[in-house]
């Protein structure tokens, strides 16, 4: 039985791109998801998630399992809602 990846996106919407969206700047840029993936996957199974869900990874923390996503700003309630759900 596969195991679940509760991607406990915590959403610490590292909040760059709302606050360029809410400061009236160009909202066409990007903000920073932080991604805590459950223990015992391998390094294939931790991209394929990144992957599936949207985003570019651009640091982690193997230690705690977490991972900094960059998504773009248009997409950021869909990619994270899309985390949040993903069964593995």
């Amino acid at each position: 039985m596969p195991k679940r990846v509760l991607v406990a996106v915590v959403v610490s919407v590292m909040l760059l791109g709302s606050l360029t969206a809410a400061s009236g700047q160009d909202p066409s840029g990007t903000a920073s998801v932080l991604v805590k993936l459950v223990p015992g996957l391998t390094l294939d199974s931790q991209t394929a998630v990144i992957t599936r869900n949207g985003g570019v990874e651009v640091s982690s923390i193997p230690a705690l399992r977490l991972h900094v996503v960059e998504v773009a700003t248009a997409e950021l309630m869909a990619v994270t809602t899309r985390y949040q759900s993903d069964p593995l």
